[in-house]
């Protein structure tokens, strides 16, 4: 409950668009490594608006503390993203400035009940060994 507190003191409204969101933007000193939510406004493809509407839905299901950068009006953004991944695709997710990979294998961690772990900046448990 102190943790919860804490992680709505660190809130500050973000316009997006038209739009008014509640993002919860940086993390608070003691708390999870910050979470940044690379995206764009300005998709062209279908798939990538939903990938970045299913990643955005998923990180908010999860009430994850993260910072939305929309790399199509943020230049500075879009050049830090790749520097830290190697690569230009959107939606990204970095965690600690890690990226956690695409749209699909962030799914697949969730699936695979690994994402919690992930977005904490902990490493994923080793695959069970077969006996």
């Amino acid at each position: 409950a102190h943790a919860h507190a804490r992680a709505h003191a660190c809130t500050r409204r973000v316009l997006l668009g038209a739009v008014a969101r509640w993002a919860v933007v940086g993390a608070c000193r003691g708390m999870t490594p910050p979470v940044v939510f690379y995206a764009s406004s300005l998709c062209s493809s279908v798939r990538q608006r939903s990938e970045i509407q299913k990643l955005r839905t998923l990180l908010e299901a999860k009430k994850v503390a993260y910072e939305e950068k929309d790399c199509s009006t943020d230049t500075a953004a879009r050049e830090a993203m790749v520097a830290a991944s190697g690569r230009k695709t959107l939606p990204q997710v970095h965690v600690g400035g890690k990226d956690l990979g695409e749209a699909d294998t962030i799914q697949e961690m969730e699936d695979f009940g690994e994402l919690d772990a992930a977005l904490r900046g902990e490493a994923p448990p080793p695959p069970p060994q077969e006996q």
